[in-house]
Formats: structure tokens, sequence, C-alpha cells
């Protein structure tokens, strides 16, 4: 077996040697090293100490660190939020146009080969194709079984885009639009399993910045209306303002589990508010009385002769358990008379007599009518 030594290889025109071999088996090349074909490396590869790091004993790189953590790492100074620039970029070098920019994969296998795809995918675009315009916007991509598509984009106004490549609204605060064929839905829950009366389920808050300060002005908060069960889950809206004179809200309005509407009327406190079902303001001597000069939930008047009237409602009472208040003009009074000369309330209309001051039955001009239930 022959063997060959060299320690230095000189070029017949360079000043010095242009390759140098150690007896530790080290290659040092003072110039330029250039490699054409395939080149394999069993050790670590160290590029300027760290601005390169391939870690062969765990298959990680290094990017300005020769300790990666991960199958890549990169470490730089911070760069500010506002800053154009970033830690990494990524470019897409196509011909200007819109919607095009570069992209992050992330993905796994998706079958029992081995085979793999990316899973979701983020995205930052070209908003437009204009040369010189710098709008932008980022993406969101998720793939269901049957391919991927956009779930989510933020524009280049900020506003966050749900199920939907384009705006619904592009008003100034038109910041959270959200799309769905069949209605779009926001749902908002508390995940506890023993949820007490009273309890927060959830709110919207609304808040204003005057002065640098923010401060709430408005809120809609469900509360548990009761302990909840299995089977037994009651719920209350509540809606409370600011006033002039408070630092935070307030309850004036609010819709408890039973359906009932409680307000504040004034008095500075929510109390539950029982409804009109029904009223109506008539002429008693017009020859046909209609549906008066005002009313709601009132079909028509029948004038059963002198002074004797029947209230047709529009929509039944839920039952005949209502009162009503009846009021008549200032020379004639009008007195409620129940079915016909009967105390047998009906659900779908109320009989009424008007009698003047003799107390003899008479048509009068102003007659008003309410029922509460």
């Amino acid at each position: 077996m022959s063997r060959l030594n060299v320690e230095n290889i000189r070029h017949p025109d360079a000043a010095s040697d242009s390759l140098q071999l150690s007896n530790a088996g080290n290659v040092t090349a003072p110039g330029n090293l250039s490699v054409t074909g395939t080149s394999t490396l069993t050790d670590d590869l160290i590029v300027d100490t760290d601005t390169l790091f391939v870690d062969v004993s765990t298959d990680r790189v290094g990017v300005n660190t020769a300790s990666p953590d991960t199958a890549l790492t990169v470490s730089e100074a911070n760069v500010a939020v506002t800053s154009q620039s970033s830690n990494v970029n990524i470019y897409a070098n196509d011909a200007l146009a819109a919607d095009i920019g570069g992209s992050i994969g992330l993905g796994a296998t998706w079958n029992g080969t081995g085979g793999l795809i990316n899973y979701g995918s983020i995205h930052g675009k070209k908003a437009n194709a204009t040369s010189g315009n710098t709008d932008g916007y980022m993406s969101f991509v998720v793939r269901d079984n049957g391919g991927t598509a956009e779930r989510a984009r933020i524009d280049s106004s900020g506003r966050l885009l749900v199920n939907t490549t384009s705006t619904i609204a592009t008003g100034t605060g038109d910041k959270v639009q959200v799309a769905e064929t069949v209605g779009a839905n926001i749902l908002l829950g508390r995940n506890d399993t023993g949820i007490d009366d009273a309890n927060n389920l959830g709110q919207i808050q609304f808040y204003g910045n005057h002065g640098g300060t923010w401060r709430e002005s408005a809120r809609i908060q469900v509360t548990a209306n009761g302990g909840h069960t299995v089977s037994s889950r009651p719920g209350k809206i509540s809606f409370q303002t600011t006033t002039a004179s408070q630092n935070s809200p307030s309850e004036q309005m609010a819709l408890d589990g039973n359906g009932d509407l409680q307000f504040n009327s004034g008095y500075g406190s929510v109390a539950t508010a029982y409804g009109c079902r029904a009223w109506i303001n008539f002429d008693g001597t017009a020859g046909t009385i209609g549906s008066g000069r005002g009313s709601g939930n009132v079909s028509t008047v029948t004038d059963n002769g002198t002074g004797d009237y029947t209230v047709n409602f529009a929509t039944a009472m839920p039952d005949a358990n209502y009162s009503v208040v009846a009021t008549g003009d200032n020379t004639n009074a009008l007195i409620v008379r129940l079915s016909n000369n009967e105390a047998v309330p009906a659900t779908g209309s109320v009989r009424l007599s008007t009698i003047n001051t003799s107390f003899a039955s008479a048509d009068i001009l102003f007659c008003n009518v309410a029922v509460f239930r």
C-alpha cells in the first residue's frame, strides 16, 4: 500500500497555502471553499461559531446560536411591534399582484404510510395589485376532511373577519365580523360544574377612554336565575348603565327566568313590569267605531246599542284573569261590564257599558280602555 503525506497544498500563483491538512484530520482553507458535488458531514457543521450551527447528534439547526433547543432555533435581538421588519422573513417572489405573500405551514402525518400534509397555515398577503400600496392582510387557513379553507383574516384596517374573506361593513368601529350561511353565533359560557343563583354566565361591557382613563359606561350581563341542575338552567339578562352621578353601571332593566320584564321606572330600584295587553281610545258616538282614534291589540269595537260596546282583541289574552281600566269624558262616566252582564270574563273580548251622570245608558265621546295582565 502506498501513502502520500501532504501537509500543505499551494496553487502555483498563490502567495500562501491554499489548503492545509493537520495531523488531527482537520482541513483548513484560508480562501473560499466551493463544493460542487454531494458532501456528507458526520459531525457538526459550524459557520463562524454560531452564525449557523447544525447539531448532528440532535438533528437541530441553530441560526445565531450554537445551542438550538428545537428543530430550528433562531436567536436575534428583539424587533419592535411597530417595526416593518421581523426576526424571520418569508417572501413570495412572484410578480406584483394581489393575494401574494409568504406563509408558514403546520402539519403532520395523515395516513399509515407516513404521508405529510398541512393541517393549518398562516399567510401574510398583499391586499391589492397597486404598485407602491403596502396594504396587507393576515390569513389563517385550516384544513377539514374535504380540503383547506380560510377561516379567519385580519385586514389592513385591523378588522377581524371570521369565516369570510370580505367585510360585512366598513365602519371605523366594525372590528369583529362573523359570517355563516345559517346565521352567525357568538357563544359565551361559564365552565363551572356547580353554578349557583346570581353566578355570572357572561357579559358584554362598554367603556370610554375620556381623559386617558378607561371607565365602564354600560353592561349587558347574563347571570343564573337560580341554581343550575342537569334539567334546569334558568338565566337572567340584565341591562346596566352608568348614570351621570355614578362611577360604575347599575341595573336599569332585566328579563328574568320567568320571562318577566323588570325595569327602573325612576324610583331607584328595578321591579317587575306588568304590561298593558290592549288599549283603545274611541268615540262612542260614532256610527262606525272600528279600531278607534288609536289602539293597540284591538281589532274592532262592536256597538251593541246605546252605551254598550264590545272591545275585540286582535290577539287573545293568555287567560281571562286580566284587569280592565276604563275612563270617560267630563260629562259622562265609563263603567266596565263583563261579558254581557255576566261575571264571566272572555279571553277574546271585553264588554263595556257607559252611563251618564243620571245613571242612564249613554254613548259618550271619549272612551279610554286599557287591559292589563
